[in-house]
């Protein structure tokens, strides 16, 4: 069998690999790479197929009779470069890209095994289904819709909740986090003094309005991983005294984190590899979703989407939800469904000395 160099890969994984299954040195029959070290293509056959199996060839029951394959179809090359970045520019500058694709899948092919070669040949297109919508494409579509139908529910073709373990984290018992409260109590004498315990804590069932991850009623506590999240979560203006409360856990916490993307799957060794690539982009979905800002104060129907997804998170019995914020970059909220789960430690006083505002042109 021909031998391929790490060289031939842009993908940090397939480096890896081939650097690490290498055997002898010499000059790369594909990129042309000298004194390299050199592996046997079969060993990249597995994680190649695993990926090309994500695309299906414009033939027989993938074309739909309207359809014209050189209108919505794409080669392999171009696909896999696209989307994975796998192969480097000294193997696209050869040439020899679908050669080193046939020749890594014909390496462990057997004639009586029933197995399709890849058709190099033919134009193919990522993965598609005419019949039912991805669960991302379905969420988008009910994000769209709830506004219209309150009480809808998102149609997501699978229990979603049994794939939330992805995005787990723990808050240790212990941990402090920050909630902040504008204004403060005045005595008699005029001295200001920090709202204390229920009153910077959730409030009461009659005063809990509509918010992020609650509906009218429903009580959570809203908390920062930082004070200065915690004061920019309030909109404040300049010269506002603000109360600042630390909050402590009183047990280890089960939330979903979705203050930051998860990462993809591996493209290689991935097991049903494009379902796990649907959740990925769903979650991720979910993450953008929650940290968007409203554009309205008023627009009373804006957060239905984070707040079924909310319904979503407690069914799978988490504690609550850490999310991005909004108004603070590189600042964490973290909503709890049960605000006794955290105790109040005490409060302090700041004052609001500078705002910083950006705008754009709509």
């Amino acid at each position: 069998m021909p031998d391929c160099c790490y060289r031939c890969f842009k993908h940090p994984w397939l480096k890896r690999l081939i650097d690490e299954s290498a055997t002898k040195l010499g000059t790369c029959g594909f990129c042309g790479s000298r004194e390299v070290a050199l592996s046997d293509v079969g060993n990249v056959r597995d994680p190649l197929l695993n990926v090309v199996s994500l695309y299906t060839a414009l033939t027989g029951d993938a074309l739909l009779p309207w359809e014209n394959p050189i209108e919505i179809g794409d080669t392999l090359e171009h696909l896999l470069q696209e989307d994975w970045d796998l192969f480097s520019d000294a193997l696209i500058d050869s040439g020899q890209v679908l050669d080193l694709i046939h020749a890594i899948d014909i390496s462990g092919w057997e004639k009586d095994s029933g197995e399709d070669l890849i058709d190099t040949n033919e134009l193919y297109i990522r993965p598609r289904n005419l019949y039912q919508l991805t669960p991302n494409e379905a969420w988008d579509q009910f994000r769209n819709e709830v506004r219209g139908n309150p009480d809808a529910d998102p149609d997501l073709r699978f229990a979603v909740e049994d794939d939330l373990f992805r995005g787990e984290k723990r808050i240790p018992k212990g941990t402090e986090l920050f909630r902040a409260r504008p204004g403060c109590h005045s005595d008699d004498s005029g001295i200001n003094k920090p709202y204390v315990d229920g009153d910077i804590g959730a409030p009461p069932v009659g005063k809990a309005r509509p918010a992020r991850l609650s509906r009218q009623g429903e009580v959570l506590l809203y908390c920062a991983d930082q004070e200065t999240t915690a004061v920019a979560e309030i909109r404040p203006w300049r010269g506002l005294i603000v109360t600042m409360a630390r909050f402590r856990a009183r047990n280890d916490l089960r939330i979903l984190d979705l203050s930051s993307y998860l990462p993809g799957p591996n493209p290689f060794t991935t097991e049903y590899l494009s379902y796990e690539i649907e959740i990925t982009h769903l979650l991720n979905g979910f993450a953008d979703d929650l940290s968007l800002p409203l554009e309205r104060p008023d627009d009373e129907f804006g957060y239905l989407p984070s707040q079924k997804l909310a319904d979503i998170i407690r069914a799978a019995d988490f504690d609550g939800v850490r999310y991005k914020s909004a108004m603070q970059p590189n600042g964490a909220n973290v909503a709890l469904f049960d605000p006794a789960e955290m105790e109040f430690v005490e409060s302090k006083l700041v004052r609001v000395t500078s705002v910083s505002i950006e705008s754009v042109n709509e």
